[in-house]
């Protein structure tokens, strides 16, 4: 249902694609754009798990202001 406010409705329309886009995954069990074009970038999950610590230790830092 359209609003009167053009933000509020992108907000809700982009939310809902966003939950469609979930259950497809849950439905078909791919992440991403299609089976062997998936569009996820790549890392195996020890780099990932490296990244994740990295952007942690950064948010910290800059909560402390530092």
């Amino acid at each position: 249902m359209a609003g009167s406010d053009p933000k509020a409705d992108l907000h809700l329309y982009l939310r809902d694609a966003r939950d469609a886009l979930f259950v497809r995954e849950l439905i078909d069990g791919v992440a991403g754009l299609r089976k062997g074009g998936d569009n996820m970038a790549s890392g195996d999950s020890a780099w990932w798990e490296s990244h994740r610590d990295r952007l942690e230790r950064i948010a910290e830092e800059a909560g402390r202001g530092m």
